[in-house]
């Protein structure tokens, strides 16, 4: 059987692994390290959200990009102090590889995602084009005219596949 010398992620003491990716030396410092990153993960998300979507709470309560830096300075000055500089975060390539592709589909069908998002005049616009492809060249000018009233001019192009 195959054992690999590690140093614990969370208490920095010396471990023989079982597992090539062993990371802690025992259930008790696995269980401390994911606690503690989901209780910042969640101070974080939440300010985020803030942030985001809630913008106008988040200037009254003073959250910005700042604000966010400043948590992520204590995370690490934390670290420091407590756990002797071992960070307490994962790998920006563990990161990318577990949330890259999640994160960056919302850039994928882009018809689909302007269809999806702008609501009544979208379904309006759909549904003109709709009607547009199983008509004469007349009648589907008019109502790619209208679809076009809906939608930004190129976008609904765009969507149908051809200028007026």
């Amino acid at each position: 059987m195959t054992t690999f010398k590690r140093e614990c992620t969370e208490c920095g003491d010396a471990f023989i692994g079982k597992k090539a990716h062993a990371e802690f030396c025992s259930t008790a410092c696995r269980k401390n390290f994911n606690n503690r990153r989901a209780m910042r993960g969640a101070q974080l998300y939440d300010a985020m959200m803030n942030l985001r979507y809630a913008r106008a709470d988040a200037k009254v309560n003073d959250i910005d990009y700042t604000f966010l830096c400043r948590m992520a300075e204590k995370f690490n000055r934390d670290d420091e102090i407590l756990r002797e500089g071992r960070r307490s975060y994962r790998k920006a390539q563990d990161v990318t590889a577990d949330l890259g592709a999640v994160v960056n589909a919302r850039h994928g069908d882009q018809a689909a995602k302007h269809l999806r998002t702008k609501g009544k005049a979208r379904t309006e616009a759909k549904a003109a084009i709709s009607a547009a492809q199983g008509t004469d060249a007349a009648n589907a000018a008019t109502l790619l005219r209208e679809a076009k009233k809906a939608l930004a001019a190129k976008e609904a192009s765009r969507l149908v596949g051809f200028e007026l």
